[in-house]
């Protein structure tokens, strides 16, 4: 199983920031998002 620091340091690597504009508009706040989409985060 893979570690916490593990998880966010493959997100992070991953991490779209240009994407948390369009991400607003369904109600997630920037605020602690790395603008990592759902499809994105289910590739392994």
């Amino acid at each position: 199983m893979a570690s916490v620091e593990e998880v966010l340091k493959k997100l992070k690597a991953r991490a779209r920031p240009d994407q948390l504009e369009g991400m607003a508009r369904y109600g997630m706040v920037a605020e602690r998002r790395l603008g990592v989409s759902v499809p994105e985060m289910r590739k392994n």
